[in-house]
């Protein structure tokens, strides 16, 4: 009878003892998850300061785009605008350690009524952990608090995003945000290979020059006595907006930025941001050039109502990089265009786009 009962008792000691350690593994391996993912307590939103955190920018900045991220040229305008344009600029930070571990800008459009969200970077040491959904939800509620206290003339927010960025396009459909309008694009940058550019399409050296090439080529495959005739340049707000209006082009998206077309935003794009638009009979490019991380960009929207406008869109990219080539003194490193969907496979059966699919820089919009 005691045989029987000190065996029971130690089969109690050692059940309790597996159990013990079967609980002490299930709280270790809670307390890693936890650990990966992070809780709310482990970040707090904060509003940037200009001084103080312009370092951890840059740190979240050479993470991007192999180094030639462009928050830093816009960095200054975050916080030298005037009341009435003030972005709000949030950053999430690491309780424990001070850290920037994230970024997220509304710039709101002069006139529009309209925030675009832009420069969403979390730092590689944090990612995984929902802060970009995170900083998405708090900027929209951020947006709502100050549209209703007056702060902030806004009750539309866009934001844009390329299609092959699907987890920045999950992020924004997770907020309620809906893709409204799409724009094919071709993109080529005077870069050393790098994984993260391959979105780009076109990379590395002379590459400016060759499709410029590769566009005088197609030209004369359709005609061998084909000509350029120059484009006219609009001289005045007034005159693009008369001819976008004939065109039924409601929003400009100009350096991956989207404007209601209008008069006061055809100003501030040709005065303010050095924007020329130049007319064809079948269709009209904005685009200006200005300084960027590697050097110097080329950024240009084409739009056309024509049925097939591949013919128009090859005279315009022509004229953008003889542009870049001829006035710039080789400074420019960097060509992007957008151009209309119906073009596509025409410029794709050319050679001048590579992919079969048509890349796509999406808006997405989200009522306020």
């Amino acid at each position: 009878m005691k045989r029987m009962v000190d065996d029971n008792v130690g089969i109690v000691v050692v059940t309790s003892f597996l159990t013990l350690v079967a609980a002490a593994a299930v709280r270790a391996r809670s307390m890693k998850t936890r650990t990966i993912k992070g809780s709310d307590e482990d970040y707090r939103t904060i509003h940037l300061d200009k001084d103080k955190h312009y370092d951890g920018v840059a740190e979240l900045a050479s993470y991007t785009y192999g180094g030639h991220d462009w928050i830093l040229n816009e960095y200054e305008s975050w916080f030298s605008q005037g009341s009435s344009r003030s972005c709000i600029v949030l950053g999430m930070e690491c309780v424990r350690t001070g850290a920037l571990a994230g970024l997220f800008v509304l710039r709101p459009i002069p006139g529009d009524r309209v925030g675009c969200l832009e420069a969403l970077r979390v730092h590689p040491d944090h990612r995984g952990r929902g802060l970009a959904h995170r900083l998405q939800r708090e900027m929209i509620a951020e947006a709502r608090r100050r549209k209703q206290s007056g702060e902030l003339a806004v009750d539309k927010l866009r934001y844009s995003v390329y299609d092959e960025n699907a987890a920045s396009v999950r992020v924004a459909e997770g907020s309620g945000m809906k893709v409204a309008y799409s724009y094919p694009y071709l993109m080529v940058a005077e870069d050393e290979h790098n994984p993260e550019n391959e979105f780009l399409g076109r990379i590395g050296p002379n590459a400016i020059q060759i499709l410029l090439d590769d566009c005088l080529h197609a030209i004369q495959s359709f005609d061998k006595k084909q000509t350029l005739p120059p484009l006219n340049t609009l001289s005045s707000p007034e005159e693009v907006f008369s001819r976008l209006k004939a065109m039924g082009v409601e929003v400009l998206y100009q350096d991956w930025k989207p404007y209601a077309t209008s008069v006061d935003n055809l100003g501030l794009l040709t005065e303010a941001k050095n924007h020329t638009a130049l007319s064809s009979k079948d269709g009209l490019s904005l685009g200006t050039i200005r300084p960027d991380n590697r050097g110097k960009i080329c950024i240009v929207t084409h739009y056309s109502t024509h049925s097939d406008p591949a013919m128009d869109v090859l005279r315009h990219f022509i004229h953008w990089l003889q542009i870049c080539k001829r006035e710039q003194g080789g400074e420019v490193t960097s060509f992007y265009c957008s151009y209309p969907e119906a073009a596509h496979l025409a410029l794709k059966r050319l050679g001048i786009v590579r992919k079969e699919k048509a890349q796509l820089e999406y808006i997405l919009d989200l009522d306020i």
